[in-house]
Parts: structure tokens; C-alpha cells; sequence
């Protein structure tokens, strides 16, 4: 399956360019040639012929500029707005915003405030080689504690086989991974994305394992506050790939059907709505 979506890949970055890509141009040519009709109008009533060019130009100008609308609207991740709210201008700001604010220009190192990108990038990948380096120890063994238990009914219930619905019933408005594939596109394309999607989640149903590559993961950092300035400022994401983000909400919504058995009143919680880093 990732061979597949590998190359499709190619073939959509080509679709990109040379037909979704160049939206602004379009719509500056279509508009160049409405203008023209409409000057043409004024002069003298138009044939048979203009008025049809007319109404092919003005559909296809509608169809170019919500084109547009989504291009930006998915750019910027203005989820609460939907295309079609005609906020294109918006759209551009807020994604121009983001682009700035997720870029990391400068940073103190060893002290002294550096602007050269490749001492960030050394810097970074340091910090961070060094925090997820594993100790050499003995690991604690937790044989005797007593752990609450779920029923053999849930236990059945969690490791049934996966079924498509559960795969349908996500949100497919959410940002694509690093393969560039969002939800929105397998929900779209399900008709012939089914059986792939479905081999990789009865693989892993049936053997328990996967291949190595499917968790391939991107760290992306986010800063917590504005003017972050030391490594730690920033909070690490991992980002993945959309099969494995399918494969980890599945479990994930399997999860906290009986987590509320087994956790106990006093023990601390999360609520639904809130994330982890809130808590800290």
C-alpha cells in the first residue's frame, strides 16, 4: 500500500502544478476574459455563441475560486470556517501568519543568540538526540501489584477483527501527515482504497506486527509561547503517517470504551476534551 500511495504521490504533484496549482492564474485569465464579454456587451448585444462562451466562463470562474477557497482555507487551517464562506483574503493572512510563527529564525545556543540555520538544526538534533537516548538500567518488574481488570466480555469486544465503519466514522478535516495524505482523501477514495486499507488493519489483527515503515514518524516543534527562544520552548509532535494514524485512532476509540471501568475515582484523568500538555 505505501508503494502505491508512493506513486501516486508523483502523479498528484503533477495534477498540482499543472492544473490545481496555478488556481490564481486561472482566475486572473477567466476574469481578463469576462471583463472583455462584458466591454464587448456594452458596445453591441451579444451573439448566440459569446452569450454560451459567457456562461462557461462565469461556471467556470465559480468552480476556480472555491478551488482557491479550499487551497487556502486548508493552508491557513481555519477549521471552524468551511469553503464557500468566500474569506480567500483571510484565508492568505492566516496562512502567512502560521507560516511565520511555526518557522524558527533564531535561537539561543550555549547562550548566545544564533540566526545561522544550520547551528539550529545541529542544535535541535542534538537536544533531542540526547533526551530519547535510552539509559542502560535494570527495568522495574511489576509482578504482585494488584491491576484492575477488565471483563472477558471486553476483552473479546477490544480485540475483534476491524470493520469498515469504524474507519468511515473519522474526521476527515484534519491536517495530512508527512505522506501527504489526509483522512479526507481515504474517506473520498474509499471505493478503491478499501482493500489496501483493510489488508494493512487485518495484517496487524491477525500477527499483531506491522512493517517497520508504517510508524515512520516527522518530530515537529511548536512553540508554547511567542518569542521562543531556547530549545525548550518549544513542545515536540510527532507527526505520522495517515495509515498509521487510521490504525492508532482505531485503537484509540477501542481504549476509552473501557478505560472508565478500570480506572478508579481517585485516580487522575483526563477529561475528553482536554489534551495532555494542559495538564502539565
Amino acid at each position: 500500500m505505501a508503494c502505491k500511495l508512493k506513486a501516486l504521490k508523483a502523479d498528484l504533484k503533477k495534477w498540482n502544478e499543472e492544473v490545481f496549482g496555478n488556481v490564481g492564474v486561472k482566475k486572473k485569465k477567466l476574469m481578463a476574459e469576462l471583463v472583455e464579454l462584458d466591454a464587448m456587451a456594452d458596445l453591441r448585444p451579444l451573439t448566440g455563441e459569446e452569450l454560451q462562451k459567457k456562461a462557461l466562463i462565469v461556471a467556470d470562474l465559480e468552480r476556480t475560486s472555491l478551488f482557491e477557497e479550499i487551497s487556502w482555507r486548508q493552508k491557513s487551517r481555519a477549521l471552524w470556517l468551511r469553503e464557500g464562506d468566500k474569506n480567500t483574503k483571510f484565508f492568505h493572512r492566516l496562512a502567512n501568519s502560521n507560516r511565520r510563527y511555526n518557522s524558527i529564525s533564531s535561537l539561543s545556543i550555549n547562550g548566545v543568540l544564533s540566526t545561522d540555520s544550520d547551528a539550529i538544526s545541529e542544535c535541535i538534533t542534538n537536544f533531542y538526540s540526547h533526551l530519547f537516548e535510552e539509559e542502560e538500567g535494570d527495568r522495574p518488574l511489576l509482578d504482585g501489584l494488584d491491576f484492575s481488570m477488565i471483563s472477558g466480555e471486553d476483552a473479546v469486544w477490544l480485540e475483534r477483527p476491524f470493520d469498515e465503519e469504524e474507519v468511515a466514522g473519522f474526521n476527515g478535516d484534519k491536517a495530512p501527515g508527512p505522506d501527504g495524505f489526509s483522512m479526507g482523501f481515504f474517506q473520498c477514495c474509499w471505493d478503491i482504497l478499501n482493500p489496501d486499507v483493510m489488508a494493512v488493519l487485518n495484517y496487524f489483527h491477525g500477527l499483531s506486527s506491522f512493517e517497520k515503515s508504517l510508524n515512520a514518524t516527522f518530530v515537529s516543534l511548536i512553540p508554547k509561547k511567542r518569542d521562543a527562544l531556547e530549545v525548550r520552548d518549544f513542545r515536540p509532535i510527532s507527526l505520522v503517517g495517515s495509515t498509521y494514524k487510521i490504525l492508532a485512532k482505531l485503537l484509540a476509540n477501542r481504549l476509552k470504551v473501557v478505560l472508565p471501568k478500570i480506572i478508579h475515582l481517585s485516580q487522575i484523568q483526563y477529561p475528553h476534551s482536554l489534551c495532555i500538555y494542559q495538564f502539565n
